[in-house]
């Protein structure tokens, strides 16, 4: 189980999963049922970051349900935590809080410090998730972390906190916590966090209005290749140049600039062009540059993401009510989730992968 967990701390998830997979079937020929226990929560934990939520509740029940058949121990504390964290991801606080009362009890009674540090931050997020601006429990895990030298939790409770800022419209706050998180995990090499991390600190620069246009992105390619080495840049743009109404021919050239300097630079491209909102669609003039975006691509010959045309469809056919409106982003999550596939799909195809090597959920 160490290779697995050194394989998903440095985000190489498929071969963590496969090492898991081999140390359960191991346990299970053993008749180590704790083994095999402790086995299903860390695939439960692996297979989120690629997505697969629906096996990750499945290896996390499976996990409680067999563990509890046996005598109590530490490892059926870690599944309750992870049920813990995979209720919070649902954004269902009762439920989060339940698991995290049953993982407690564990942390607490075996003095396992990461894990008490992180049933305390958990419990902080489901009380936040359950109407609270913040938690006193969330301070008392970062307490912990600092005092005992706890790097992973150090690493992770960056973008916990910086999402509840965010949350919160807290945006600055949020940045400078997110910023010493970046910093902190590329030292300690803990990559899967520093994804966290950027990730969010993106969602809190784009909530302040800090959009760069095509041309700022373009100007950034170069350094985008020099720190993150990506093989794919899915090169999502055009919304803020429309709105701030850039020549259509200065959109495009910089989008030619900055597909070669990719290109130059070993990465595949693929371009997304903007969202649809018929709320906006007669004020924003979206059309020049979503033709620039399709001409580039093809000049190209990269694949072009029409994310535009695609969610006027579905307004269009009434798949999705875009006029719709709540505080729980339920919609948002249902359009993203379709999208997030479609894309997958995309680089499947675009890869000429078999099915053998992956398959996309549908």
């Amino acid at each position: 189980m160490n290779r697995a967990y050194e394989c998903y701390i440095t985000d190489d998830n498929d071969e963590a999963v496969a090492s898991t997979r081999a140390a359960m079937a191991s346990c299970r020929e053993a008749g180590d049922v704790r083994g095999e226990g402790a086995a299903l929560v860390r695939m439960s934990e692996f297979m989120w970051c690629p997505g697969r939520v629906a096996e990750c509740w499945e290896a996390a029940r499976e996990a409680v349900a067999l563990l509890e058949q046996v005598e109590p121990s530490l490892e059926l504390g870690r599944a309750y935590g992870q049920l813990a964290f995979l209720a919070r991801a649902a954004c269902d606080g009762a439920e989060a809080t339940k698991w995290c009362l049953l993982a407690l009890e564990w942390a607490e009674r075996s003095r396992d410090l990461p894990m008490l540090a992180g049933v305390l931050a958990a419990l902080g997020e489901a009380e936040v998730l359950q109407g609270a601006r913040w938690s006193e429990k969330i301070d008392q895990a970062k307490a912990l972390a600092e005092s005992h030298g706890l790097i992973e939790a150090l690493g992770w409770l960056p973008h916990l906190e910086g999402k509840i800022h965010i949350t919160y419209r807290n945006h600055p706050e949020a940045s400078r916590i997110l910023r010493q998180g970046v910093e902190f995990a590329g030292e300690h090499g803990l990559e899967l966090y520093r994804h966290y991390d950027l990730a969010y600190l993106a969602r809190a620069e784009l909530d302040q209005g800090n959009w760069p246009t095509a041309a700022d992105l373009a100007q950034g390619m170069a350094k985008l290749l020099v720190d993150e080495k990506p093989n794919l840049v899915i090169w999502q743009t055009g919304t803020l140049d429309a709105i701030r109404r850039i020549e259509p021919d200065d959109f495009r050239t910089a989008l030619d600039e900055g597909v070669e300097t990719l290109h130059r630079g070993g990465a595949d491209v693929i371009l997304m062009n903007m969202q649809y909102s018929p709320r906006t669609d007669i004020m924003i003039g979206l059309g020049p540059y979503a033709d620039n975006m399709r001409v580039v691509a093809q000049q190209h010959e990269v694949p072009l993401f029409d994310r535009l045309n695609i969610m006027r469809h579905w307004s269009d056919t009434g798949a999705f009510d875009l006029y719709a409106a709540g505080k729980d982003n339920v919609l948002a999550h249902r359009v993203h989730d379709c999208i997030g596939r479609s894309i997958a799909s995309m680089i499947i195809d675009a890869a000429h992968l078999k099915p053998a090597d992956f398959k996309a959920g549908q």
